[in-house]
């Protein structure tokens, strides 16, 4: 009796047994593993898992041979992308010694963000997908999805870059996307931050200047440290137009920002902007300062030398050959919750409507506290200097302290009042692009947010005091659905009107 239940306990762990087989520089375990008669290649069948380095794929069979390292599996297979991407496909053909692939009918999940195609060509560094779709929605089926040509995801920086392409909104084709870049990684930013997206939907608006107006930005991407953006415009009062803005990220100190566009109104106008970074690191929770995609490590200066030929500033024309700014960022100082910041810039400004050509120089300092308030409100009160010479010919001196408070009510509502004093204010400015909405006088802001589900309302009023003119009066409202927002935002004092939609993670 003993002897029967020893051989049937035997034949249950063989039975039962996997089988692990170390071949060069990956681990194949299996149910069952066999190799062919001339030794070259290794069959594998039941729950398969190949694991090296940066390598792990699990499929229910696979073919592996040993001399070219080619690894071929056609059922249920899934593959995990530098730690955190997912990979399913019906069909996977990998070398293993050059890292790269060829996948059919392949899904890749990320968090909420699912990329799907036809077919896959992988290598180290990127993924490129043909008959691809998109979505960030997180639910299936999902309210939005991205469909495209081709569509490449780069794991490491977690980019989505697709073109040729058609959004598609609840099912129903929404707008033509030649081009999109989307960042799914929210590595690095704050806690809470949401992923960052350039995707190309029409923006349309309305202003004095242009009319009723259309923008479309496409983006493009020649590498990691080369990016850039098509603009196409139409203006009801200046017709077609457009232009290229690239960004090249030199090296962790320095990176430069070039645009150049033309309208019939204006013909040729650009500029060139580089920036060098430069002293101690700044610690602090909220990284603000970016390239395209890349966040810069924050130092506490940086040099910005911008040559520009007749662009747009408030509404004027404005040439800078060149302007060049020392800039410090805010840092602690003196006291608790007390910062302090300043700049100063010299350069050589022309303006084409008012005809006038000066060399510029300006200084700005500035101090503040941000503290709550006894649990009423959250208390911003600061205190400003900026004062800028024109040639030999005039100065314009502004000193102000301003106050804000703000306060978040609870049930959906939330809220602000502010004002801003002039202790000093002499001399004007002999551009018209600095004068706009610039008067010696004080001014009071309020602001109210209401939040209702998903969606929001915000009304911003801006007066001047004692008369009461406005300044702005802007409206906006934000139509939030699970993964996208429609926002529209109408300035009524400047006439302005935007409509744009924005996707969004929830």
């Amino acid at each position: 009796m003993l002897k029967t239940f020893f051989y049937a306990a035997l034949f249950f762990l063989l039975a039962s047994a996997s089988y692990a087989e170390v071949t060069g520089d990956i681990t194949i375990v299996a149910d069952s593993i066999s190799y062919s008669e001339d030794g070259s290649t290794l069959e594998a069948f039941g729950s398969v898992e190949v694991t090296g380095e940066n390598l792990n794929i699990k499929t229910d069979q696979l073919v592996y041979n040993l001399r070219t390292k080619n690894i071929s599996a056609n059922r249920n297979i899934t593959m995990m992308l530098k730690g955190s991407f997912i990979l399913s496909a019906e069909y996977l053909d990998y070398n293993v010694r050059e890292k790269k692939g060829f996948t059919k009918n392949v899904r890749i999940s990320y968090r909420n963000s699912v990329l799907t195609g036809d077919s896959a060509y992988m290598d180290e560094e990127k993924i490129e997908l043909r008959g691809a779709t998109f979505n960030n929605c997180g639910l299936e089926p999902p309210h939005y999805h991205v469909y495209s040509y081709t569509t490449t995801l780069y794991p490491s920086e977690g980019w989505v870059i697709g073109y040729l392409g058609y959004l598609w909104v609840d099912g129903v084709p929404f707008v033509p996307v030649p081009a999109y870049i989307y960042d799914i990684s929210v590595l690095g930013l704050a806690k809470g931050a949401q992923p960052r997206d350039v995707l190309s939907i029409p923006e349309v608006g309305s202003n004095d200047e242009d009319g009723v107006y259309e923008r479309y930005t496409v983006p493009w991407i020649a590498n990691k440290k080369l990016t850039g953006k098509v603009v196409f415009l139409n203006t009801e009062k200046g017709g077609l137009g457009g232009g290229v803005e690239s960004n090249y990220d030199i090296n962790d100190a320095n990176d430069l920002f070039l645009r150049a566009y033309y309208d019939p109104r204006y013909n040729y106008y650009g500029g060139i902007t580089h920036r060098y970074y430069f002293g101690p690191p700044l610690k602090i929770e909220k990284p603000s300062f970016y390239t395209f995609f890349k966040i810069k490590e924050q130092l506490l200066f940086d040099i910005s030398t911008n040559v520009s030929y007749k662009e747009r500033i408030n509404y004027e024309r404005v040439s800078m050959l060149p302007d060049v700014t020392l800039h410090s960022n805010d840092v602690p100082a003196f006291f608790n919750n007390f910062k302090i910041g300043g700049q100063v810039s010299y350069g050589r400004i022309t303006e084409e409507s008012s005809g006038y050509d000066y060399d510029r120089g300006n200084m700005q300092t500035w101090g503040y506290f941000d503290f709550p308030l006894s649990g009423i409100a959250q208390v911003h009160a600061g205190m400003n200097y900026d004062q800028s010479w024109y040639g030999f010919d005039s100065n314009w001196t502004r000193i102000n302290q301003n106050v804000k408070f703000s306060r978040d009510f609870g049930y959906g509502f939330d809220s602000y009042a502010s004002h801003m004093h002039y202790i000093t204010y002499t001399g004007n400015s002999p551009f018209n692009y600095e004068m706009y909405h610039a008067l010696p006088s004080d001014e009071f802001g309020v602001g109210l947010g209401y939040n209702f589900g998903v969606n929001r309302f915000t009304v911003d009023y801006l007066y001047y005091v004692p008369s009461w003119d406005p300044n702005d009066l802007d409206y906006g409202l934000s139509l939030g659905f699970h993964c996208y927002n429609l926002d529209i935002k109408y300035r009524a004092t400047r006439k302005e009107m935007l409509l744009g939609v924005s996707l969004i993670t929830r």
